[in-house]
């Protein structure tokens, strides 16, 4: 015999499918105003471990990060993860409001408590790992800083001009924290000025080199490749025949110089 359903359970069902609608068709704020009018619909069965609330609050997590609303992301998520401590959805969608924020040392236990859960996701099983290396990087500013400088692909040769640039610039701001009763001197205070302004010059001539430095490096890869499958079909480069051309000219030049002076001669 199937059970009839009351007037809030299919109203619930009914403003659920909506929002999954609207997710279906990227349309956040109406998917977050439907799950929110089916979870105003649930009865209170549906709020208890593994209801059908949980569904909607998992859902509803997802559509408030997307939307950018992170705290009610992670108000969804939690209370997801109090419903269904045994779901690996539940913790997936905490650790991703953790993710969006930054967290990464608690987004990646959240992966964790979500692979304990089901071990054959792979998927949570990759986030974990990203966000694990991701909090090492957080945690260690020296090991961040080599990252990017390896992801931006800087040259050796300019990489260290900045990082003494920068490392002079906070230090100075750190000693004008560290001791604010000394600046009150005006000569100090001008000094501190200068230094500053001597500093912030030097982190700006340190970027305008990476930066010029990296625009040489993007120019010289495409034309070197040039020149080398002209040289392999066994075709001159553009350089090479505009220095053939221009020693065809300076030749032309000379044998006209001397067929003039020969002229000259023979009269």
């Amino acid at each position: 015999m199937t059970e009839t359903l009351s007037k809030k359970e299919q109203l619930f069902f009914e403003y659920k499918q909506k929002g999954n609608d609207a997710v279906k068709s990227l349309d956040w704020q109406n998917a977050i105003r439907h799950y929110t009018e089916a979870l105003h619909n649930a009865p209170s069965h549906y709020y208890q471990p593994e209801g059908q609330a949980a569904l909607v609050l998992s859902n509803r997590s997802m559509a408030n990060l997307k939307a950018g609303s992170l705290d009610k992301a992670m108000e969804d998520a939690c209370e997801c993860v109090r419903l269904c401590p045994r779901w690996s959805k539940a913790y997936f969608r905490r650790a991703e409001a953790l993710r969006y924020q930054g967290r990464w040392q608690e987004a990646s236990d959240d992966y964790r408590r979500g692979s304990e859960q089901d071990p054959h996701d792979e998927h949570l099983s990759m986030m974990r790992k990203e966000a694990e290396e991701k909090a090492k990087l957080a945690s260690s500013p020296v090991e961040f800083l080599l990252a990017w400088e390896e992801q931006a692909g800087l040259d050796h040769r300019t990489v260290w001009p900045a990082r003494c640039g920068v490392c002079g610039f906070v230090l100075c701001v750190m000693l004008a924290m560290a001791q604010p009763q000394e600046l009150s001197n005006g000569v100090a205070s001008l000094m501190l000025a200068l230094a500053g302004a001597a500093l912030g010059a030097g982190v700006g001539l340190c970027v305008s080199m990476i930066k010029a430095a990296r625009r040489r490096e993007k120019l010289a890869a495409p034309l070197v490749e040039a020149v080398r499958s002209g040289e392999d079909r066994g075709v001159p480069s553009s350089a090479a025949e505009g220095q053939d051309h221009a020693d065809g000219k300076r030749r032309s030049r000379i044998k006209g110089l001397s067929k003039s002076l020969k002229n000259r001669a023979g009269r």
